[in-house]
């Protein structure tokens, strides 16, 4: 039986639901506030478990769909906490294991190499502190996910019938993946014309998959027609953007794009490496320096501020400093070993290139998610003048990368290689790291938050982050004053000022008029503030590693609060 159960698989997709869920409680992954952006999120929700329908609130214009239902679901059945919304998503990235392991076998790899795959994409720095949030990026994903295994299961069918019924699994796993983020309309409608032109041969068959493709495309239209017109959704400017783009712009938008795919780069060295060294015993001399000399000439090139473009993995942890946060955060990797890391990621992958054209056909994995990669590429590439690129964006580029390069090493070697071991648990106590500060120094912030609270001062009189300042907002009028609002008309209201000190003029304060605060939450004391009668609150970090501590300074007496003044001309 104990055999019978390992050989099943079944035995390994159980330890790493066991290790995925050891690493959330190590990390100590609960803070009762917001994370990045999901308390927009997560205040959805909520109001959707209160009121049944769907309420947004000016912060940003993914749908959210299915994952603000199935949240609402645990605050129905459990009550509302920041804790349960996310854990909702713990719930959904383990219930994805499954679909994760199927998806590593179907591309031959044996269990020890899918369990691998499976722990290395989960815990990888990209995804583990967005997993533990309830941020939309990796519940999108994990749909998309299902949606490509049934689309594989289609492929591999040996009837039309059975094929016609993974295919109507694939449109739905898509639209429910697209009702979330709205780019993962693309799932079904690439998958099911990738489908019909190399599994179908049937005039019936494809007749089915156009049908599919014809409602994944009319749920997309409709659901995107009636999101902009509810009110409290930030407007697309894309088209108004691009209409009026410079040269200077356009290679901006370029530049992004290359950063960011350099941080894949980066995340896949323990993969890329042990094929580099393969390929370095055979490539010839004059081959190699040319490799390394772009691999290293690139990333200081791009170096500005960094060689890769950091949302998630910045040289100061998760998030760059004060990109959620009043005060400096402790940096905790040099722009120069960011600079060596990049070169070395750039030369190891396009020398693991060089080795997997030679060694490895191509995989159905790959034809089916190429033109779907493409065009989502095509689609943020495009959008970041407007909306900007985040390292997060790759997620489905980073899982699809580790795929093909497990298979790759696989057939070059029976048992993970030594380098990819030692790698790979570097990087896993890296993700480990930062995601514990990431979340030890929000809760710090928070405790110094409501000593001030109990003092009796209200939220409104507190400044404290992007994140509780948010809410606060949504709590006095239940958006976010955005200036891309246009419905309801004068929803926004413009801004004249922000009074305070320099180091208070963080870019989201503008969205928060209602907050006249005279305490300012702060990890390093802000000139122009006084000291308050509130001690420091102290918190431990793992990189660096230490006591840090997070203040709570004050305006001075007889000054008035902090506060973004409405233009009264308007």
């Amino acid at each position: 039986m104990p055999n019978a159960f390992r050989s099943s698989g079944w035995f390994y997709q159980l330890a790493a639901a066991l290790v995925f869920i050891a690493c959330l409680i190590l990390v100590n992954a609960n803070v009762e506030a917001g994370m990045n952006d999901d308390w927009s999120f997560i205040f959805t929700a909520r109001d959707l478990a209160a009121t049944g329908h769907l309420h947004y609130n000016g912060w940003s214009s993914p749908l959210i769909g299915f994952q603000a239902y199935w949240a609402a679901l645990f605050v129905k059945l459990f009550g509302f906490s920041f804790f349960m919304a996310r854990a909702s998503v713990w719930l959904m990235a383990l219930l994805s294991i499954p679909v994760l392991w199927r998806l590593l076998r179907s591309v031959e790899l044996n269990e020890q190499h899918s369990l691998f795959g499976v722990l290395f994409f989960l815990l990888s720095p990209l995804v583990l502190p967005h997993v533990a949030t309830f941020m939309t990026d990796l519940p999108a994903f994990f749909l998309f996910a299902a949606a490509l295994l049934c689309a594989l299961k289609a492929w591999q069918s040996e009837n039309d019938q059975a094929a016609l019924l993974w295919m109507a699994a694939t449109a739905v796993c898509g639209i429910l993946s697209g009702s979330i983020r709205q780019i993962y309309w693309l799932t079904g409608v690439c998958f099911l014309t990738v489908l019909a032109f190399t599994r179908l041969r049937s005039v019936r068959g494809r007749a089915c998959a156009l049908i599919g493709i014809l409602i994944t495309g009319l749920f997309g239209a409709l659901a995107s027609y009636w999101l902009s017109h509810q009110p409290y959704v930030p407007s697309d400017e894309t088209l108004q953007v691009l209409r009026g783009i410079s040269l200077q712009d356009a290679l901006q938008a370029l530049n992004d794009a290359v950063r960011a795919f350099t941080g894949i780069a980066v995340l896949c060295l323990p993969l890329t490496l042990p094929l580099a060294s393969l390929e370095l015993r055979r490539m010839r001399i004059w081959l190699q320096c040319l490799i390394l000399a772009a691999a290293i000439a690139l990333p200081i090139y791009l170096a500005a501020p960094l060689p890769w473009q950091g949302n998630t993995i910045t040289n100061y942890g998760v998030i760059i400093s004060g990109g959620v946060s009043f005060g400096d955060k402790p940096a905790i990797l040099s722009v120069s070993f960011m600079i060596a890391l990049a070169a070395l990621g750039l030369a190891s992958a396009a020398y693991a290139l060089s080795n997997a054209i030679r060694h490895s056909p191509l995989s159905r994995l790959l034809f089916l998610t190429a033109p779907f990669l493409l065009l989502y590429t095509a689609v943020i590439v495009g959008r970041s003048p407007a909306q900007g690129l985040f390292d997060r964006y790759l997620i489905p580029h980073l899982f699809v990368a580790i795929a093909l390069l497990l298979m790759v090493q696989s057939r070059q070697m029976q048992r993970l290689s030594p380098i990819t071991l030692t790698t790979g648990a570097v990087f896993l106590l890296y993700a480990l790291a930062t995601t514990h500060d990431y979340f030890a120094e929000a809760r710090a912030r928070l405790k110094a938050t409501q000593e001030v609270l109990r003092a009796g001062n209200s939220r409104t009189s507190v400044l404290s982050g992007l994140e509780f300042d948010s809410w606060s907002q949504l709590e006095r009028t239940g958006y976010v004053n955005n200036e891309r609002l246009k419905y309801p008309p004068r929803a926004y209201r413009q801004i004249d000022d922000c009074n305070g000190p320099d180091d208070t003029q963080e870019w989201w304060r503008s969205m928060m008029p209602d907050i006249a605060a005279r305490y300012v939450v702060t990890l390093t004391p802000i000139t122009g503030l006084q000291p308050s009668p509130f001690p420091p609150v102290e918190y431990g970090r793992w990189l660096p590693p230490g006591r840090f501590r997070v203040y709570v300074q004050q305006v001075e007496k007889g000054s008035p609060p902090l506060t973004c003044k409405p233009d009264t001309g308007n």
